[in-house]
């Protein structure tokens, strides 16, 4: 459910579905992604393949292992890492849907009020206001708009809360607006 109060004010009540707080969590993951050294990561990479190469040779050299067992333990390493990988992405998954049940929060009501000064985010239990000038970023993406508070700390409006896309997309425009303006205005405060 929204409210367009004024062209300069919205207000909108809503819970949240386990899909929606899921695809919120895939926008946080992408939006810290920007934030990881890659090369980094490769380099790492690069060193352990290295290692187990020279280790694979030296072992070779003092006749431990066959060729074919050594290749059968690389492979087999190899394919224990891919699978940790997937491993790990389970795990986390599982943690965020329990947290989700523990903290109840496809029980709790959400109000939000934007207006062209701040963000006032309500819950049963919390509220907390912020000024435009503390946001980071708006997403509108098809199910919901998100509003960043940092990289990876924000909330969301789900798409079902707006009477339909062209809406949807409007607030964003809106919302984007407002961030655009305050950046700017927030900027020539520290320039003077």
């Amino acid at each position: 459910m929204s409210d367009v109060i004024d062209q300069s004010s919205f207000r909108f009540q809503f819970n949240i579905s386990r899909e929606e707080d899921r695809f919120f969590r895939k926008l946080i993951s992408n939006r810290l992604k920007a934030h990881i050294d890659w090369e980094a990561n490769l380099v790492q990479g690069l060193v352990i393949a290295a290692v187990l190469m020279i280790l694979g040779l030296l072992a070779l050299a003092l006749e431990w292992p066959t060729p074919q067992t050594l290749f059968v333990l690389i492979v087999c390493f190899v394919l224990g890492q891919i699978h940790a990988v997937f491993v790990t992405g389970q795990i986390i998954r599982r943690i965020h849907d329990k947290l989700f049940e523990l903290d109840r929060i496809e029980q709790m009501t959400w109000h939000v009020t934007l207006d062209d000064s701040s963000i006032v985010v309500r819950t049963s239990g919390s509220e907390r206001r912020t000024s435009w000038h503390s946001i980071k970023g708006v997403t509108d993406a098809p199910t919901m708009v998100g509003i960043w508070y940092n990289s990876g700390q924000g909330f969301f409006i789900p798409a079902r809360a707006f009477s339909n896309p062209s809406a949807r997309a409007a607030f964003a425009e809106w919302a984007s607006e407002r961030l655009r303006s305050a950046t700017v205005s927030s900027s020539a405060v520290k320039s003077a």
